[in-house]
């Protein structure tokens, strides 16, 4: 039997924006980051802990989209999921953002955005369960993800 045996090198672009206040309507940082180079599709998943915690932040979210809308569409309002530990022991929010992935045609140039507060200082972070399900879905449609800590 013959084998051929070739090195292959695949090189991966990353870039970190840092940037306070991001879904404010003159904040440029989000679309700059999003909209490369075509208007762009958008899914925006919140941690349910923190939409309780900042009971406008949804508003804030659909304002900001609403002012982007040339370069960014907002597809849905944020879809609020359960986040902490039922979230990481269950399959259900996966295939919940599962769905709504597939029932709003996100596919590799659109991006889903999983908005957590899981960045604590006194504990580790956490995986969020939007980054996860994204991580899992994406080797089919998507190709982009955003988290945001606010």
């Amino acid at each position: 039997m013959s084998v051929i045996q070739r090195s292959i090198q695949v090189n991966w672009q990353l870039r970190v924006f840092f940037t306070e206040n991001v879904f404010a309507p003159a904040n440029p940082v989000l679309k700059d980051a999003l909209a490369d180079t075509a208007p762009r599709k958008v899914l925006v998943v919140l941690e349910d802990s923190l939409a309780l915690a900042q009971p406008n932040l949804s508003l804030q979210i659909g304002n900001y989209f609403a002012a982007q809308a040339d370069n960014l569409q907002l597809l849905a309002p944020p879809i609020r999921i359960e986040g902490g530990e039922r979230a990481k022991n269950s399959d259900e929010f996966v295939a919940e953002i599962h769905s709504q992935i597939d029932h709003h045609h996100i596919d590799r140039h659109s991006y889903l955005i999983a908005v957590g507060g899981s960045m604590s200082p006194v504990l580790p972070p956490r995986p969020h369960t939007a980054a996860y399900a994204t991580s899992a879905f994406r080797r089919q449609l998507c190709r982009r993800r955003i988290q945001v800590s606010v």
